[in-house]
């Protein structure tokens, strides 16, 4: 049998009357409060949300914009016509308009450069204004046979 053992000193029996937490009047008001912060905060969370969605949109088009800049470089340094390395960069941006232009350097070890340039709309369901990314890539103009 395991002994009686008296609480505390001078706090009675534990038997009183006791405070019940997350109940009462008070509980009430705190619960409208917390609706109110929700509300409050909720916009400024959704707008986080949908900008870090648009940077990473973004992002991805960026990419894309330097991988149609290497396809483009690549084709133009096979075939220095300057109609295939447009081609082969709109293909690698899988058809987004975008403007192609090369340059072929004479120098020692002759160099084709191409530029990608692609017009993309910021949030385009509210026409904000469009920014412009630019991709370049730079290869050897390989020599026949």
């Amino acid at each position: 049998m395991i002994p009686f053992r008296p609480g505390p000193p001078g706090r009675g029996s534990g038997r009183g009357r006791r405070r019940r937490c997350g109940r009462g009047a008070g509980a009430r008001r705190e619960h409208g409060q917390t609706t109110i912060e929700f509300a409050l905060v909720l916009p400024f969370v959704a707008l986080l949300i949908v900008g870090l969605a648009e940077v990473a949109r973004l992002g991805a088009l960026q990419v894309a914009a330097v991988d149609a800049a290497r396809a483009g470089a690549r084709a133009a340094s096979v075939d220095p016509r300057p109609a295939v390395a447009r081609q082969a960069a709109a293909d690698a941006a899988s058809g987004a308009s975008l403007t192609v232009t090369t340059a072929i350097d004479d120098g020692a070890p002759s160099l084709v450069t191409v530029r990608v340039t692609r017009t993309v709309a910021l949030l385009p369901g509210l026409g904000w204004s469009a920014v412009e990314l630019q991709a370049s890539s730079t290869m050897a103009v390989e020599s026949p046979g």
